[in-house]
């Protein structure tokens, strides 16, 4: 009994020091790839580079450990910048379709005043959709993050 949990211990150690101190971002494919073969909901985060309020987001909320620590555990990260994908001439793949930039944009923020910064939570496959408008501090994030887990 005591060699378990010795050993459970020593394994709870190593895997809190090798998480990391960095929320890993997808690309748009990537990620959706990847939410659909781990059945996690993708959290999407639209940004522009020339918002301030994108920037305090990324600098601040998603810096945070315990955001990190609840984005890579449930949902599958993905920034989206709106400029790039607007002008984007390539697709964007969901369900064996492609969509313009514009497309995907409609498709995963329709009935919503689009500004950035917006996060979004979809599950592929799924027409539940939590979006989230404007500024996000660590604190808001993890109380919206948290209920989304709990509602999976």
């Amino acid at each position: 009994m005591k060699r378990i949990l010795l050993l459970s211990l020593i394994a709870l150690i190593i895997c809190s020091f090798t998480k990391a101190d960095k929320l890993k971002w997808y690309s748009w494919d990537e990620g959706y790839k990847l939410a659909k073969k781990e059945n996690k909901p993708v959290l999407v985060f639209l940004q522009a580079s020339w918002c301030n309020t994108c920037k305090r987001m990324n600098d601040k909320t998603f810096a945070d450990k315990e955001v990190i620590s609840l984005v890579q555990e449930n949902f599958i990260p993905v920034k989206l910048d709106i400029d790039t994908a607007m002008k984007w001439k390539g697709f964007y793949y969901i369900d064996e379709k492609d969509y313009t930039g514009m497309e995907l944009l409609i498709k995963l923020f329709s009935g919503l005043q689009l500004g950035v910064p917006t996060t979004l939570i979809w599950t592929p496959g799924s027409d539940k959709k939590e979006k989230i408008a404007g500024l996000q501090t660590p604190e808001e994030l993890k109380e919206i993050l948290l209920a989304n887990i709990k509602n999976e």
